[in-house]
């Protein structure tokens, strides 16, 4: 059979997409394009199954002009983007590599300002009123997300503590256990020993977050109490395989795709386009055990909530947290409502939903089971509360986790405490 990539014709369109496939983000990505490129019915994608690094070392390529109608590219390098861009192919860049101090800007990329903002009021909806950033190198991009939630902070008030690191010399992602040398493992350790506690942690991407969390283990410091941690990219493989499972801000890679996807057929027909760079929101936070806690000074309040905490499962009331506490539940309800603006039973209520929401969008437990392990016996009212608090059902809510960025949470970054009258 001939191939179809040596042929010439008017159908379908040949597009090459030189994006890597080893992380969540660039598959993500693909998936957004691909899901373009069904609904138009006349694209054919060609991609390699490669990682950054890989791409990275491929600059001596050689593409045939005459092959291609379009590409679409995240380039490693600013030499390989310049060498796409020589090509004369109609082209969609999504990275911004920077090379020599200039800067050159993605066609469509992440809206880091808005990504920055989730982070720092997700951290601040827990109370949390010191901060930090972690990267383990100082590239472009890590150096956009660490000045954006700095940005972030100011606009409340706060500052931020960053964890020094060499300049790299490019912006894609080094080798991990090559950098990850006894020096480097001593210097972090040390950094978050020296941090005020507690602390939210953002951290650059969800691969530093992985060794993060191994020197917060090692140095005895507890997550989430002492250092709540928040990444990017929502990458499952990583954020699910971590204890305690890792909080993430999904980047609506998908919807990247679907727009360069979008982008790139105007520019092979010739039509006028939006001007670029064209940003894309976050889709939602993934909210995990790493920063499931809330920061407060009130000793009965932390002694009410580590027990709420503790005993979610079980069929507790507020009686039961007084009576642990050792006050009366005046006195607790007044110190619930000083510290938090909340009651302890509206405490535990939103403990419940956020512990049944996880479970039901990152297990496959049913839904009989998943009641009763947040403390509803009576899986019927379970599901009507659900449903009180989240303005949709349990199934509904599964369904949506495992769907497409077409049906990302409507939640946006609200936090259950917020649905909670």
């Amino acid at each position: 059979m001939d191939n179809p990539f040596k042929k010439r014709g008017d159908f379908p369109k040949r597009i090459l997409v030189f994006v890597e496939t080893s992380r969540q983000f660039g598959r993500g990505v693909i998936e957004g394009i691909s899901q373009y490129a069904q609904e138009r019915g006349d694209w054919l994608i060609y991609f390699e199954d490669t990682g950054l690094n890989e791409m990275h070392r491929t600059s001596n390529f050689s593409i045939d002009h005459h092959v291609w109608d379009g590409i679409i590219s995240r380039s490693p390098s600013y030499g390989v983007m310049m060498k796409l861009k020589s090509l004369g192919i109609p082209m969609v860049e999504l990275k911004a590599p920077v090379e020599n101090g200039d800067g050159v800007f993605a066609d469509v990329g992440i809206d880091f300002a808005t990504v920055s903002q989730w982070a720092a009021d997700h951290f601040i909806e827990r109370n949390l009123r010191n901060f930090a950033f972690f990267s383990m190198i100082n590239a472009p991009w890590t150096s956009i997300r660490k000045k954006t939630f700095q940005k972030a902070l100011e606009r409340y008030g706060y500052k931020c503590n960053v964890f020094p690191v060499m300049k790299s010399r490019s912006g894609y992602y080094p080798y991990l256990l090559e950098k990850w040398t006894n020096k480097l493992q001593k210097r972090l350790e040390t950094w978050l020993v020296q941090l005020p506690k507690p602390v939210g942690l953002f951290v650059a991407s969800d691969s530093y977050a992985n060794f993060v969390i191994q020197i917060c283990h090692q140095a005895g410091i507890v997550i989430p109490d002492d250092v709540a941690i928040l990444s990017c990219d929502n990458d499952p493989l990583i954020c699910r395989t971590v204890f305690p499972p890792l909080s993430s801000i999904d980047h609506n890679c998908q919807k990247i795709g679907y727009k360069a996807g979008q982008l790139l057929h105007s520019r092979m027909m010739g039509k006028k386009v939006e001007s670029c760079p064209q940003f894309v929101k976050p889709a939602f936070i993934a909210v995990r055990q790493s920063t499931d806690m809330i920061a407060v000074d009130d000793e009965y309040v932390i002694e009410a909530i580590s027990f709420i905490r503790r005993n979610i499962d079980k069929s507790i009331g507020v009686r039961q947290v007084t009576d642990y506490v050792g006050v009366t539940r005046k006195t607790i309800e007044r110190h619930f409502r000083n510290v938090l603006g909340r009651t302890p039973a509206e405490e535990i209520l939103r403990q419940r939903m956020q512990r049944a929401k996880y479970l039901l969008q990152e297990t496959s437990l049913t839904i009989d089971v998943i009641a009763e392990s947040v403390g509803f016996p009576v899986t019927e009212y379970f599901l009507r509360v659900f449903r009180q608090v989240f303005g949709m059902t349990a199934r509904q809510m599964r369904q949506q986790s495992h769907s497409s960025f077409y049906s990302a949470m409507p939640l946006g970054n609200e936090t259950v405490s917020r649905l909670i009258p």
